[in-house]
């Protein structure tokens, strides 16, 4: 009884949140009385709506592939919530084990999400898919071909797609950028990969990358503006990071690469990971700056370098924004009325 009430006060609380479009709760515990046991299965449902939101609760894992192809928010309790001790009645994530965003799903908005098989972004016919936006998510990769080689691949025509926010794993890429896709904002991110963190060749143009954290042995980029970001080579040497950057800006970038001739000037070469960060805490809050770190106030326009400066600061474990957190929930035991008094504590991210 007690763990179905914490479901059922958590559905009431989030129904508070969004007034403008139907919301549905999805959970994979069938005790827990939601709407839809899967994402996939309230995408597929005729009654959900484009414009509705999905809130996908804590402790679920949705196993298999969720295809998006409808216009819809999906909203999970963030990542890292025991990690960060986070005051959470319920401190587990929202599982969906791979995303697939396809054609129809235009103006869709992915936040607070742990996906840890990666997201592919890919029209499924000559459309365009315009205006997604990945934030405060998990995003993880581990093997995996073609689309599938990156923690997230973003393909062919798709236009003014926003990823900010995220922490971005991978055993091989992290971010890929393919064919002829304009404006795409890559700003305040932590990724941490194998191989290479972003790459964004091709016919690719308008990309703003800025204000993340970078670790990974290359950049690969085209037609972008790059800045206030930090790279660390994962190999802990002062070379190993190979900078391909093609008909780009590249400035008040940090590195711990030792600065060789032909690399872009107005950047801060030869940095020691350990003199930038606190490099203890969570996984996400190690990227943190450490006092008299030099990413301090070195960016563009005197802002902090890396994934916690500029004007949207990444946010430990994901948190989502305006979405409430229950933090406390207390029901007695033993009461033989049916009127059960339930005393909730809960609170709301406002950044």
């Amino acid at each position: 009884m007690k763990t179905l009430m914490l479901f059922i006060v958590c559905g009431l609380i989030f129904g508070l949140s969004v007034s403008n479009a139907t919301v549905w709760r999805v959970n994979s515990n069938p005790d827990a009385n939601a709407d839809f046991l899967h994402p996939q299965d309230a995408i597929d449902d005729d009654n959900v709506l484009p414009g509705d939101t999905l809130y996908l609760e804590n402790g679920s894992f949705f196993h298999g592939v969720t295809t998006l192809n409808k216009k819809l928010t999906l909203i999970g309790p963030g990542y890292f919530l025991s990690e960060n001790e986070l005051s959470y009645a319920h401190p587990n994530p929202a599982n969906v084990q791979r995303l697939d965003i396809i054609g129809g799903s235009s103006g869709s908005k992915i936040s607070g999400v742990r996906i840890p098989q990666g997201i592919v972004v890919v029209p499924n016919n000559s459309d365009s898919i315009i205006g997604i936006v990945i934030e405060r998510s998990f995003i993880g990769r581990r093997g995996g071909t073609g689309h599938y080689f990156y923690s997230l691949n973003i393909a062919n025509n798709v236009i003014n797609i926003t990823v900010r926010n995220n922490y971005i794993t991978s055993t091989s890429y992290g971010i890929n950028l393919s064919g002829q896709n304009t404006t795409t904002n890559v700003y305040n991110n932590i990724i941490l990969t194998s191989i290479g963190t972003i790459r964004a060749l091709g016919q690719t143009g308008g990309n703003n990358i800025y204000n993340n954290v970078l670790r990974g042995n290359s950049l690969d980029v085209a037609n972008s503006n790059v800045y206030n970001n930090i790279f660390v080579n994962p190999n802990n040497t002062v070379h190993g990071i190979n900078f391909s950057v093609s008909n780009s800006t590249f400035h008040r970038n940090i590195t711990t690469q030792l600065f060789v001739e032909g690399d872009p000037i107005d950047n801060l070469y030869g940095q020691i990971e350990e003199d930038i960060f606190i490099l203890e805490g969570s996984p996400d809050a190690q990227w943190m700056l450490k006092e008299g770190s030099p990413a301090i106030g070195y960016g563009q326009n005197g802002v902090d370098a890396g994934a916690f400066g500029g004007p949207a600061k990444y946010v430990l474990s994901g948190l989502p924004f305006l979405v409430p957190r229950i933090t406390e929930v207390n029901i007695p035991q033993g009461v033989s009325s049916n009127t059960i008094p339930v005393q909730i504590r809960a609170t709301i991210q406002e950044e």
